[in-house]
């Protein structure tokens, strides 16, 4: 997309926004292997009289970046308010370092204070003057949505970091090579974000769900079934018989805490852990794809 387009695109939204400014944010897409509008956008501040622009990347870039890293677990928490704003608490602990309280779990540690140090907990907040002056939340979202959205991009930057200039380019290559590539960027002082993730990539959100271990050496065992997709999560139903596919967001936040709550206290059956983690996958898959659902 050349700079002439994408300031037309710019001015439709904000006037002031000028050449030099379209030409700025073209750089920055371009440096970061990223869709101008569709992965990231420009913000202008405007105050007495200074210019101050900067970009924002979509909640979706962050996410996948920690995807990369190796993965989360995840919990979320509705925090009940008295001034008329929404809150959602959100929890994140990266998959290596639930292995790490795993295994010091194993030796004798005690797990809620191993799990504490690990975890990074943030609010997610949308006042009651936004929600006055917006009226509505985003399309075909709820305002817990776009408090939870918020907690969470801000809990995955504090654990995993911002995806660090042209990693687009070097994930296409192994880890070996990654890594060799990353070290001819950053030289000496590569940052640990860079680096190839010492565990395999686990691209699912957790909730209270399964422990996902570290990656280990190959036994000689039978091959696991295949990782479930987000088509063969749309098809999974309800103990009432309905498609997975076919529940609102809303419907599928009801159905995750219902289960979330129900393994907390007597656990579940196959099925229902099935289930489980299908609304799961398709709770993040539309999180991260505002798109029609293609199910």
């Amino acid at each position: 997309m050349d700079v002439q387009t994408v300031l037309h695109i710019m001015q439709g939204t904000e006037s002031r926004f000028n050449e030099e400014d379209a030409a700025a944010f073209v750089s920055y897409c371009a440096e970061r292997g990223l869709t101008p509008f569709a992965e990231s956008y420009p913000l202008l501040f405007i105050s007495n009289g200074k210019r101050n622009l900067s970009f924002k990347d979509h909640y979706s870039v962050q996410s996948r970046w920690a995807h990369v890293e190796g993965g989360y677990r995840k919990a979320r928490k509705h925090i009940e308010t008295e001034d008329g704003s929404t809150q959602i608490q959100v929890e994140i602990i990266p998959n290596r370092d639930y292995a790490i309280v795993l295994k010091a779990v194993e030796l004798g540690a005690d797990r809620v204070e191993e799990m504490e140090a690990y975890t990074c907990r943030v609010v997610g907040i949308v006042t009651k003057a936004e929600k006055t002056s917006k009226k509505y939340p985003p399309k075909g979202k709820t305002w817990e949505w776009l408090a939870e959205k918020r907690a969470t991009e801000d809990a995955l930057r504090q654990m995993f970091g911002k995806e660090p200039s042209q990693v687009r380019q070097i994930l296409a290559i192994s880890a070996q090579d990654r890594n060799e590539a990353v070290h001819a960027l950053y030289g000496s002082q590569a940052p640990r974000q860079a680096l190839a993730a010492p565990v395999e990539s686990q691209v699912v959100e957790i909730i209270e769900g399964e422990v996902v271990e570290e990656n280990t050496e190959p036994e000689e065992t039978n091959p696991e079934p295949a990782a479930m997709t987000a088509q063969d999560a749309a098809e999974v139903t309800t103990a009432k018989g309905t498609r997975i596919g076919d529940l609102t967001q809303e419907q599928l936040s009801v159905v995750i805490e219902a289960y979330s709550k129900q393994d907390v206290v007597s656990g579940l059956n196959p099925e229902e852990r099935q289930r489980f983690e299908a609304a799961q996958m398709l709770r993040s898959y539309y999180a991260d794809d505002d798109q029609a659902r293609p199910f």
